[in-house]
């Protein structure tokens, strides 16, 4: 059986004149041992849960400073997660 070529990660824009928020948050004792990925789409309730995966993949997710990219990394209490989120595209406008 072929296997499909991995798909290509979304990286973050490289346009430094675009703002790129960075959201984070303490791990609560109820949200302990909770999988990463479960936990953003959680706080991230606006984001789909791929575009939450493609984040994880670009590196733009970390627990207590360091990259997180696996979408089933296990949380623990007090460690703070914190997420690059880049603001949403802009539509390309065409000139009539």
């Amino acid at each position: 059986m072929k296997r499909k070529p991995p798909k290509k990660v979304r990286e973050a824009p490289k346009d430094l004149s675009r703002a790129v928020d960075e959201l984070s948050w303490i791990v609560q004792h109820d949200e302990h041992d909770a999988r990463l990925d479960r936990f953003l789409a959680r706080h991230l309730d606006w984001r789909s849960r791929t575009s939450i995966v493609e984040l994880l993949q670009a590196g733009q997710v970390k627990v207590a400073g360091e990259v997180v990219t696996k979408k089933s990394f296990r949380l623990r209490e007090g460690k703070k997660v914190s997420v690059a989120v880049p603001p949403p595209e802009e539509p390309e406008r065409h000139e009539e």
